[in-house]
């Protein structure tokens, strides 16, 4: 289970799809967007909340602060990284019911922004059972067993090879492979907009998709970013947050 989700609904979606230039049947507009950079990391440190790679933490071992639900099979690898030579592996129980939860402790603010980035390598080790995704990114307000406190679902890598935030499907995903995932978070008043850029390997379009929203009933008690396996194995790296907008994308 995923404990208590909510699903948000947006109010209105803006989609660009990367080298491209349509309209959609339902009026979407679609326009050029520049690709998420490698180098797309907050300039210097001012604003850092959160900057994990894992480099640091010896392989089989788990960031201090950070807390463990479902079945506990969260560990630092080294046999996949999107850079460096360590990553954090979630092993979800391969067709059954009990996947990893890694909880990052987080609060998110009630005015101003955040970015988050992070790098995500859903793969093909494993099958689908009682979730229906490959990997799922959420807010919680508590942690320490997986159906603790309330949370909103973030992003949702789903079987069908997309990605969908808030009910709205904001690109595509690569398997076996990493995929370059941006997510900024600004709350002013009582509205929430989000902007989504999702970068797949390989041959996939890149996205970039904004979608606004207004806050749940328990948006200030948002404490964690969790990252969850379904019933897959994958690995997640490079996670860093920031306070305010990342660095221009050139």
């Amino acid at each position: 289970g995923d404990g208590e989700m909510v699903e948000c609904t947006p109010r209105r979606t803006l989609l660009k799809l990367l080298g491209m230039g349509a309209t959609t049947g339902s009026g979407l507009t679609l326009s050029s967007q520049p690709a998420l950079a490698d180098d797309s990391a907050s300039s210097g440190d001012d604003g850092v909340i959160l900057d994990q790679d894992f480099e640091n933490i010896s392989v089989g071992g788990y960031p201090n602060e950070w807390v463990k639900d479902g079945n506990q099979s969260q560990r630092v690898t080294d046999q996949y990284a999107s850079s460096g030579a360590r990553s954090l592996e979630l092993r979800g129980s391969k067709g059954g019911c009990w996947q990893a939860v890694a909880n990052a402790p987080l609060q998110f603010p009630d005015e101003g922004q955040l970015t988050i980035e992070f790098s995500f390598r859903p793969t093909t080790n494993g099958s689908f059972g009682c979730h229906s995704y490959r990997g799922l990114v959420n807010a919680r307000t508590d942690a320490g067993w997986w159906s603790a406190g309330k949370g909103i679902g973030l992003l949702r890598f789903r079987s069908n090879g997309s990605v969908t935030a808030h009910g709205e499907t904001v690109g595509d995903y690569s398997l076996n492979d990493w995929n370059n995932i941006r997510y900024s978070y600004t709350r002013e008043d009582e509205s929430i907009s989000t902007e989504i850029t999702v970068e797949p390997a390989g041959n996939l379009a890149a996205s970039s998709v904004t979608i606004e929203r207004e806050p749940t009933d328990f948006e200030d008690q948002l404490s964690y970013l969790t990252f969850r396996s379904g019933d897959f194995v994958n690995q997640v790296d490079e996670i860093k947050v920031t306070a305010g907008p990342s660095s221009p994308v050139v």
